[in-house]
């Protein structure tokens, strides 16, 4: 049970936002509130993934007990960088709003609901 735990606990949650300063991909939305759940449930898959493969599976951040390597920290922050919400394009390839601009491409407005297939496509 302590593993299962562990293991939901070092999970990053990425969750709505609104009041972007940006507009996503030139629409009038502010906020990925009520459309943007698959967004973010990718996000925080390819997040895992990432993590696990820049980091290593073993790699587990307990923020309670401040346990995290100063390197392995800074790797850390880097991935979460690549998922700011209004963060530039080459530092956040990952955020919301790039993803919408490169939903875009493949006929998903922002607004438009996207299935595990259409996130896939796009990440």
């Amino acid at each position: 049970m302590r593993e299962i735990q562990q293991a939901f606990n070092d999970i990053v949650w990425f969750t709505y936002r609104r009041n972007f300063s940006a507009n996503l991909a030139s629409s009038t939305f502010k906020s990925d509130a009520g459309w943007g759940c698959m967004l973010r449930t990718g996000q925080m898959m390819l997040f895992q993934a990432l993590k696990r493969h820049r980091l290593g599976s073993e790699t587990v951040f307990n923020y309670a007990e401040k346990t995290i390597e100063p390197e392995r920290l800074r790797g850390y922050q880097h991935l979460l960088m690549m998922f700011m919400d209004n963060g530039t394009p080459s530092q956040s390839p990952f955020s919301v709003q790039a993803i919408a601009k490169t939903g875009l491409e493949l006929g998903r407005k922002p607004g438009d609901w996207y299935g595990p297939q259409a996130i896939c496509m796009v990440l």
